[in-house]
């Protein structure tokens, strides 16, 4: 389940700010990373430009050796207030493994997965899209 091995850039939540002001065009995806501390699922957040690019949530503090670490997210309330906050508008759908799909709904109910799960090849047979 986890995604370290995709090649990505970083973006800090002052970028993710400015996306959103200037209106870009994005999807948020949220991949599990490990059990934290409470033996609850943690989570990063990579941001999907339009051209594909992929850019992962850094945190803001730089750690000791001078490195960046990867922001990570308890499902409640961090990745849920950080998705409504900074997110895509898309809706999350967490998956009894622990991985999390985003999904749109259409104005004629129709749901296109986005990221995550739902989003692979194979699930949308039969979605009428």
């Amino acid at each position: 389940m986890n995604n370290s091995k995709r090649a990505e850039g970083v973006i800090s939540i002052y970028d993710v700010a400015k996306l959103l002001k200037e209106n870009a065009k994005f999807h948020c995806r949220y991949d599990y990373y490990d059990l934290g501390r409470s033996n609850s699922p943690r989570y990063t957040c990579t941001y999907i430009r339009e051209d594909g690019s992929e850019a992962v949530l850094i945190s803001v503090r730089y750690s000791g050796g001078g490195g960046v670490n990867k922001r990570l997210f308890s499902l409640w309330p961090g990745l849920y207030k950080h998705h409504r906050e900074y997110g895509d508008g898309s809706e999350i759908v967490v998956h009894e493994d622990n991985t999390i799909s985003t999904i749109k709904v259409d104005s004629k109910g129709r749901i296109k997965a986005l990221t995550g799960p739902l989003a692979s090849p194979h699930s949308d047979e039969g979605s009428g899209s």
